[in-house]
């Protein structure tokens, strides 16, 4: 039986989602790829402490894969919401452009995820670290055509079992596309969660993640996938107070050199949910092998224009769909080191599920692969 706070929660899942749907209902959700022209100012604000930028001018050119139902062309006093993540001479976004209406502006016409950096400009002075970032721009929107050629994606996630040999636990997940780019996130940690939330507590773990891809491929040298490029990691401490939590932050390792070889147990898998599939190893400069068991495995071959698996699957049953809005409903709200938190439900990892993982889910609803 449902508690009333899950399903209190869980009508507040529809309700977004069908806010979110309503704009993009059409048949697969299916995309192009784009070139977008962004120009407009945005506000960082830091989720660590109480600093806040100025406005921040931006113009830079970017891809990304835009629904069909928004027309190519420029579009003027777009919204963007998201995440930013400044380094020395860097800034790198990800976030949501919505996309209003131009007879009556409080109603969307669309929205589409997108990722950009841009250099830090010389006379903003904004300490490293993750930001929230908001604010308005024009955009143009430029389709790409596609040639010929079928590319191939790879979607994979695991469990962590250890660190320099000696017992670990957490996750990684890697997205990618064939000889092009991927993306990959994930953390470790040898500290065991606290159950009795009743009283204070520190969570402390490594977050990695991969900022330059340098290769990416299949069945490289007797391995089922190989990526390398430049990564970062940092320590992150989570300390849980009188009902509240503070989030710190350490950058121990900036765009260092590492490797993430995959092996799986059987030749020919396409499409794996079954737990212990094979087992990855993660070397990255400066710290120890990361190493862990397979548990997702999937390969999509297809167009440039259609979308990759989606990484919003979360029960394995190869379709995006209300069990997989129920399962983000359940877990709403849980942070990392605590009960109920799920590493692979936590798609943008801020190490909280909340309403930027229920907009991916609503993103890829009603998805097959």
């Amino acid at each position: 039986m449902f508690s009333k706070r899950k399903l209190a929660i869980i009508v507040f899942a529809l309700t977004a989602l069908l806010g979110i749907a309503s704009v993009n209902a059409l048949p697969m959700f299916h995309s192009y790829p784009a070139d977008i022209q962004l120009d407009g100012t945005l506000t960082l604000k830091s989720i660590t402490t109480d600093f806040e930028s100025e406005e921040i001018h931006i113009i830079t050119n970017f891809t990304a894969l835009v629904p069909f139902f928004i027309n190519p062309g420029v579009y003027e006093a777009i919204n963007f919401t998201g995440r930013a993540i400044v380094s020395d001479d860097s800034i790198k976004f990800k976030g949501l452009i919505l996309i209003l209406s131009p007879a009556i502006p409080i109603l969307r016409r669309g929205n589409f995820w997108v990722n950009f950096r841009v250099e830090k400009p010389a006379d903003v002075s904004l300490p490293d670290g993750m930001y929230i970032a908001i604010g308005e721009a024009s955009i143009t929107i430029s389709p790409i055509v596609p040639g010929p050629a079928r590319v191939v994606w790879v979607h994979m996630k695991g469990f962590v079992t250890s660190y320099g040999g000696e017992d670990s636990y957490g996750g990684i997940v890697a997205h990618a596309r064939i000889g092009e780019w991927a993306r990959v996130h994930g953390f470790f940690t040898k500290q065991i969660i606290a159950y009795d939330i009743s009283e204070d507590y520190t969570f402390s773990f490594f977050a990695f993640r991969l900022v330059n891809t340098t290769m990416v491929e299949l069945n490289y040298e007797d391995d089922d996938l190989f990526i390398s490029g430049l990564w970062n990691v940092y320590n992150v401490t989570w300390t849980y107070y009188d009902h509240d939590w503070t989030l710190k932050v350490e950058q121990l390792i900036e765009e260092e050199y590492g490797e993430l070889v995959v092996t799986l147990e059987s030749e020919g898998y396409t499409e794996v949910s079954i737990p212990e599939a094979g087992h990855f190893t993660l070397g990255i400069i400066g710290l120890e092998s990361i190493e862990g068991a397979v548990s997702f495995y999937h390969l999509r071959y297809c167009s440039p224009i259609e979308l990759p698996a989606p990484m919003t699957d979360f029960n394995g049953d190869w379709k995006v769909n209300m069990l997989d809005i129920a399962n983000i409903a359940l877990r709403y709200g849980a942070t990392i080191g605590r009960p109920g938190y799920n590493f692979f439900l936590d798609i943008n990892f801020d190490y909280v599920i909340n309403i930027l993982d229920l907009g991916s889910v609503a993103q890829a609803f009603g998805q097959e692969y």
